[in-house]
């Protein structure tokens, strides 16, 4: 088997581990959430993935091609650290920017659910360091690492996404 589908099939059972804990988490709290909820929940949920792609502000792409042309290690692991805390950076003010607009639409009567509000700055923070160092992974051809990573992630949010539910009865 030549590597390019040896890579993909890796990446395609890391894309299955994650649309798993997105089923399950969905099907753990869809039964308890109203409509509205369900529905701001969405929109939450769009306006994140939105954010987050524009606070990255391209330097995803930047990344991987200056660990491309970049030889040095130390150098790769400089540009990686400085690049997290640019990307949380990023994060935590497109976080501020979706949870303000949320919390004046609350104010305005128009969203109701405002008690994850506080928690989106550090959601997006963290999504963008994810992206990062998921990106150096796949660059330097750690490929099985993500993928183990991936599945990793399964029984980690089984256990907090429960635990949530369970205390929250």
């Amino acid at each position: 088997m030549t590597p390019i589908f040896k890579d993909w099939g890796l990446f395609s059972l890391a894309n299955i581990a994650v649309a798993l804990e997105s089923l399950l988490g969905l099907s753990a709290i869809a039964g308890s959430l109203s409509a509205i909820h369900f529905s701001e929940w969405t929109v939450l949920s769009v306006m994140m993935v939105m954010a987050g792609a524009i606070s990255q502000w391209g330097f995803k792409t930047g990344y991987m091609q200056m660990v491309i042309t970049e030889s040095s290690r130390y150098r790769q692991l400089q540009n990686l650290r400085s690049g997290l805390f640019f990307l949380l950076f990023t994060g935590l003010v497109a976080g501020f920017v979706v949870g303000g607009s949320l919390g004046t639409l609350y104010f305005m009567d128009s969203w109701e659910s405002v008690d994850v509000l506080i928690l989106i700055p550090l959601l997006m923070a963290f999504n963008n360091a994810q992206i990062l160092l998921v990106t150096d992974l796949r660059v330097n051809s750690r490929v099985h690492l993500l993928t183990w990573l991936t599945f990793f992630r399964i029984p980690v949010f089984i256990l907090i996404i429960y635990s949530l539910i369970y205390f929250e009865q």
